[in-house]
């Protein structure tokens, strides 16, 4: 059995450094409160052809 886990958050940015920042932000808020990096996805999109 798979747990359901936590909801998926999106967030839309100005600049590729604010999206940067509040990734990072985020990361390590969650591994403060004592999740382990393997535990941590970010998935993103570019616009690569």
């Amino acid at each position: 059995d798979k747990s359901q886990g936590d909801p998926i958050e999106v967030r839309e940015l100005l600049t590729e450094g604010d999206e940067a920042r509040w990734v990072s932000q985020n990361i390590k808020a969650l591994v403060d409160e004592g999740a382990s990096l393997k535990e941590i996805a970010v998935f993103y999109r570019t616009n690569a052809q």
